[in-house]
């Protein structure tokens, strides 16, 4: 999971935050992929797709919230912030 925040972030720093943020959100989310796991018997593949998907929208996150926030402040009276 490291290596692969690595790749994607190209910052060790940037890349240990994601790897934390991913297992905590795992762990928060937990039982939404136990129960098909136990039923498949193959619980490592879907885990670790499931974990790349949960780095990959931890990724996304900041870059969704900065966009917002710019869009929030350009509707503001006043503001010189563009799109």
């Amino acid at each position: 999971m490291y290596g692969h925040a690595v790749r994607l972030t190209e910052d060790r720093s940037t890349a240990e935050d994601v790897v934390s943020l991913t297992f905590l959100e795992a762990w928060r989310l937990r039982e939404r992929l136990l129960p098909d796991a136990e039923v498949s018997g193959d619980a490592g593949d879907g885990l670790r797709a499931w974990l790349f998907g949960i780095a990959a929208n931890v990724l996304r996150n900041p870059r969704r919230s900065a966009r917002r926030h710019r869009a929030a402040l350009s509707r503001l009276p006043g503001t010189v912030y563009g799109p």
